[in-house]
């Protein structure tokens, strides 16, 4: 799985740049406003799931899974928590 995430002023933005970027089977896992009034902005985090691919490729994506990338978020079961 692919996630992505966006820091955008609209939603109709958002889903320009998600449907661009990870195309049109993406899903939205999670959206939040940041600040207020005219500076305001909206979070989206969208995830697009990959063709598994090679053995090598699925290998990689398990030990990314379970080591994380700072600011992102890793699968535990059946939830997704920012690690």
């Amino acid at each position: 799985m692919h996630l992505k995430k966006y820091e955008v002023r609209s939603i109709s933005e958002a889903m320009e740049r998600i449907r661009r970027d990870l195309g049109p089977d993406a899903v939205i896992l999670s959206s939040r406003r940041i600040g207020k009034g005219a500076s305001s902005r909206i979070e989206i985090v969208a995830a697009m799931e990959r063709d598994e691919g090679t053995a090598e490729e699925a290998s990689a994506e398990k030990s990314w899974r379970a080591v994380g990338e700072p600011g992102r978020y890793a699968e535990h079961g059946d939830r997704w928590s920012r690690i």
